[in-house]
């Protein structure tokens, strides 16, 4: 990079319904035009919640997942945010881990202590950031 300029980060939006709508609407959009984050893939279980990744951030057919596994196999990103539910979370912390990224994670990062313990765990061993 030269200096004055950047690239922007990589990044998977998981979680498009409910406060993942707010994401997709006004958190991303003004850092998408911004240039300091690019969406490369949104996932979200419920199909139709993926409308709010085609309508506000313009992700293609091809750029939405209701599988996560696939998303994050199939994009390369630098980090991923979190916007669902907190007993799913640990799921997705795993992949994202498992593919190299950092987390952006709505809280709570989990739903149990347990839950919290073991993800606790994993971020010193994959030298990635949560937050």
């Amino acid at each position: 990079m030269f200096r004055g300029e950047r690239m922007a980060y990589k990044m998977i939006q998981v979680g498009t319904g409910g406060f993942g709508r707010a994401w997709c609407g006004w958190f991303l959009p003004p850092n998408v035009k911004d240039g300091l984050v690019e969406v490369v893939a949104a996932v979200d279980i419920d199909p139709a919640a993926l409308a709010n990744a085609k309508e506000n951030l313009a992700l293609r057919d091809d750029q939405r997942y209701t599988d996560a596994r696939k998303a994050f196999d199939e994009n390369r990103a630098d980090f991923c945010s979190i916007v669902v539910p907190p007993s799913a979370h640990e799921k997705i912390v795993d992949l994202a881990l498992e593919h190299d990224m950092h987390i952006l994670s709505e809280k709570p990062i989990a739903d149990t202590s347990d839950t919290f313990r073991c993800i606790g765990s994993l971020i010193p061993r994959y030298c990635s950031r949560i937050a």
